[in-house]
C-alpha cells in the first residue's frame, strides 16, 4: 500500500483561493515553498499525492504542477474532482479528469455520487465512464459522502450497505473515507471488513462525535488528525496490515500545517510495520 496526502493544486500554485476552498483546508504552501513542503512529505514516508483540481485547473497548471512534482520525486496517485455543491459532473468533465490523470500517470480518480446526481441511475451516463475506465487505464472509486446530501439520493451517496451495494451495482470502486463514515454512525473496522475487495483508496481522518454535527453542523468535527477523534484508528490499520490491505492511503486531514501530516504519515507507517 502507499501512502499519500491531498493537495490543492491551487495552493502548490499559489493561485488565490475560492470561497468553499478557503473552509475546506489551511493552505500547507503559505510562507513555505512547494519545495520545502513536498521534500518534508518525502522524508516521512509519504508516497505521492492525491491532487484536488479546480474547475478552471489549465493544461499549463498541469505541466508547471508536473514539473514541481518530479523535482521532488513524489508521484501524483490519484486525481480528486473539482468540489462543487450547485452544479452536476458532465461526461465531459469526466474525461477531462481522465486526460489529467493520463498526464500526471495517476491511476485511481475520485467521484461523488452527489456530484454527479441523478446521472448515476443513467444507464447511458454509467457506460460511459466504465468505458474511459478501460480506454484509459484508470480505476474512478466513488466516495462515501457525509449525511449532508440532497434527499433525492437517499442513502446512496453515505449509508453503510446501501452505498457499497449501489457502487457495486453500477460497476465501479470505492474511495472509502473515514472520517465521513464516522459522521454517519458506521464502524470503519466493520465496513472495510465487508467491502475490502471494492476499495482501492482510503481517505483518513479522524472524526469526533458530537451531539449536533450530524443534523445541523456536517462539515464539523471531521478531518481531524488521527488520534485526535473517536474513531478506532489504530484498529483500523491493524485491520489494513492484517487484510494485506494494497491500495492507498490519503491523508485528507484539515486544518494542520505540512508538520502536522507528517506526523500522521509517519503515525500511520509505524501502525503498518
Amino acid at each position: 500500500m502507499k501512502i499519500s496526502v491531498s493537495i490543492l493544486i491551487r495552493d502548490l500554485l499559489g493561485k488565490r483561493r475560492s470561497f468553499i476552498e478557503k473552509l475546506a483546508c489551511i493552505n500547507l504552501f503559505e510562507n513555505n515553498s512547494p519545495q520545502t513542503v513536498l521534500s518534508a512529505f518525502k522524508r516521512s514516508g509519504i508516497d505521492g499525492v492525491e491532487l484536488l483540481l479546480t474547475k478552471e485547473t489549465s493544461l499549463g497548471d498541469l505541466q508547471e504542477a508536473k514539473k514541481i512534482f518530479d523535482r521532488s520525486d513524489l508521484s501524483v496517485l490519484s486525481i480528486h474532482q473539482p468540489l462543487r455543491f450547485f452544479s452536476r459532473t458532465t461526461l465531459s468533465e469526466v474525461e477531462k479528469l481522465f486526460d489529467v490523470a493520463k498526464i500526471l500517470k495517476a491511476k485511481v480518480i475520485t467521484l461523488h455520487l452527489n456530484a454527479a446526481g441523478k446521472q448515476v441511475f443513467d444507464k447511458k451516463y454509467i457506460d460511459e465512464i466504465r468505458s474511459m475506465e478501460k480506454k484509459y487505464n484508470i480505476l474512478v472509486g466513488y466516495e462515501n459522502s457525509q449525511k449532508h446530501v440532497l434527499s433525492y439520493m437517499k442513502k446512496y451517496v453515505w449509508s453503510d450497505k446501501e452505498f457499497f451495494d449501489f457502487v457495486a451495482k453500477i460497476g465501479f470502486h470505492v474511495t472509502f473515507d473515514t472520517t465521513h463514515f464516522g459522521q454517519t454512525g458506521g464502524n470503519i473496522v466493520d465496513a472495510f471488513k465487508v467491502n475490502r475487495s471494492k476499495i482501492i483508496n482510503i481517505h483518513i481522518g479522524d472524526y469526533k462525535n458530537h451531539a449536533f454535527s450530524s443534523s445541523f453542523r456536517p462539515f464539523a468535527y471531521t478531518h481531524l488528525s488521527l488520534g485526535e477523534g473517536d474513531l478506532p484508528i489504530k484498529k483500523f490499520l491493524s485491520v489494513l496490515k492484517e487484510k494485506k490491505y494494497e491500495g492507498l492511503i490519503t491523508m485528507e486531514i484539515d486544518r494542520v500545517n505540512y508538520q502536522g501530516l507528517c506526523k500522521n504519515a509517519m503515525f500511520i507507517k509505524s501502525s503498518l510495520k
